[in-house]
């Protein structure tokens, strides 16, 4: 096979686990499924052969080597926060090295998933420390709140008994 030949292989081993057709693919089309699958033949023709330059593949499907690179970033960056899609490649890959004999390694994700989980737990007890907080605060304020109310509501009864009784002391100086 030629190096055009393979690349062709790449891609129809990519659509038909994807239930894509490679001419769609080709075409250029913006529809997420084959955006997908096109990024998907960029990295596994970019990481996992040899010899395939930025430029080559691009033009295999009629794109440019920048791409390919944005490609290989994203589905890079979707291994390293999506533990379905990296099954996802590992799938790939196991199909691509069966039918190309190629077998490079899956590059190693787990670190980077594994501190943004231990950044996010952190961040998360700090919260919730944080609400904890507020809560105390603010049933402590409740408390004081209840407390002015109670103290009102005297002194709104002893006006109003005050102004009764102003009110008997004007009626009986009159009636005098």
């Amino acid at each position: 096979m030629n190096r055009h030949e393979v690349l062709m292989a790449i891609l129809d081993m990519v659509c038909r686990e994807l239930g894509q057709d490679p001419e769609e693919v080709k075409k250029g089309s913006r529809y997420p499924d084959k955006v997908e699958a096109r990024h998907i033949y960029f990295y596994l023709a970019r990481q996992h052969s040899n010899g395939y330059n930025t430029k080559e593949l691009g033009r295999s499907l009629g794109k440019d080597h920048a791409t390919v690179i944005a490609a290989t970033k994203k589905i890079n960056g979707l291994m390293q926060v999506e533990a379905g899609y990296r099954e996802k490649m590992n799938r790939f890959l196991v199909m691509f090295s069966n039918e190309f004999g190629i077998n490079k390694p899956m590059p190693k994700v787990e670190p980077i998933v594994t501190q943004r989980a231990a950044l996010l737990i952190a961040k998360n007890e700090e919260l919730t420390k944080e609400v904890e907080e507020l809560r105390v605060q603010n049933d402590y304020k409740s408390e004081q709140l209840k407390e002015y109310m109670h103290r009102l509501n005297a002194v709104e009864a002893q006006n109003a008994i005050l102004e009764s009784q102003n009110k008997l002391l004007k009626d009986l100086q009159k009636q005098n």
